[in-house]
């Protein structure tokens, strides 16, 4: 029994330490940061932002656009501009392996976290156009944005209907 324990625990440091020794394919993992994916917002606040519906980001979590059902009964679409560039992201994560002594001294979290970290928290600008009461043409602003950790941004916006927008959305 007490051979068949060791055993086990010899297996599972072995497969432990050949885990942590393969280097990152970094082709791979600038595909990965650099691609885009969609997920789930929820909003709080009022005059047209998207309370229920989708958001795309990139793989560091710079949010792209937004799309959903806003307050006014109606469906709303936002451009987010401000987020870094392909190329920046890529130029970032050369950056941030040359620092770091190259690809064999790094785990895929540690590269993307160094790499957001590199290019910074941004405040993005937004335009946005929707619809009140599912048909009219009414929702028209432009406003700014502020990250709130990875999955929070906050909102201040000028347009109509109202002439202010305030709003805090969560990002998943």
């Amino acid at each position: 029994m007490k051979r068949l324990i060791a055993l086990i625990l010899i297996i599972q440091l072995s497969t432990l330490l050949a885990s942590g020794a393969r280097a990152l394919d970094i082709s791979i993992e600038k595909e990965k940061l650099t691609s885009d994916s969609s997920g789930f917002t929820f909003g709080i606040g009022w005059a047209g932002q998207e309370f229920l519906g989708g958001v795309t980001r990139d793989g560091l979590g710079y949010r792209k656009s937004a799309l959903g059902l806003n307050g006014w009964l109606g469906f709303s679409y936002t451009w987010i501009y401000g987020a870094p560039t392909k190329q920046e992201i890529i130029n970032a994560i050369d950056e941030v392996i040359r620092e770091s002594g190259g690809a064999e001294q790094m785990h895929a979290y540690d590269l993307k976290m160094l790499t957001k970290k590199k290019l910074g928290d941004k405040t993005y600008s937004y335009f946005r156009l929707g619809t009140v009461y599912l048909l009219l043409p009414l929702i028209a602003q432009y406003g700014w944005m502020w990250p709130i950790g990875d999955s929070g941004r906050f909102q201040l916006g000028l347009g109509l209907p109202l002439l202010l927008n305030l709003a805090i959305n969560f990002d998943f």
